[in-house]
């Protein structure tokens, strides 16, 4: 779930919400992020930070009441991106209806063939 959260938050999601309010700050060095500070008295202190590009760079929760049985229920989670290349195999087509019967059905056209145009038909 963490590493889903770089895919998945964005700042506009924070930026016209009344529970955040954003603020510049310094990071990576000399690079300008945007912070939006969490305003629940609950999570005084946390905060979620974008860089310049809108990437995620830093997801701070801090629990001023922790859960039942737990000391402390804060914790940061930082994000670093670097290039790569990725190399996807060639795609396989796979049958939906494993066996002889996958075989022997024609699933070109889905599941319900019969929803197909009729000028298929005459072709």
């Amino acid at each position: 779930m963490v590493l889903e959260l770089a895919f998945i938050y964005k700042p506009y999601h924070f930026s016209e919400n009344d529970y955040y309010v954003p603020e510049k700050v310094l990071c990576n060095g000399a690079h300008t992020c945007m912070r939006f500070n969490y305003n629940d008295s609950n999570y005084e202190g946390s905060y979620i930070e974008f860089d310049e590009t809108g990437r995620l760079t830093e997801l701070f929760i801090n629990a001023i009441k922790p859960a039942i049985g737990e000391e402390s229920s804060s914790g940061k989670f930082v994000y670093t991106y670097e290039n790569c290349s990725v190399k996807l195999p060639d795609a396989v087509e796979q049958s939906m209806i494993p066996g002889p019967l996958g075989k022997m059905l024609n699933l070109e056209r889905g599941l319900e063939p019969w929803k197909h145009n009729k000028k298929d038909k005459q072709k």
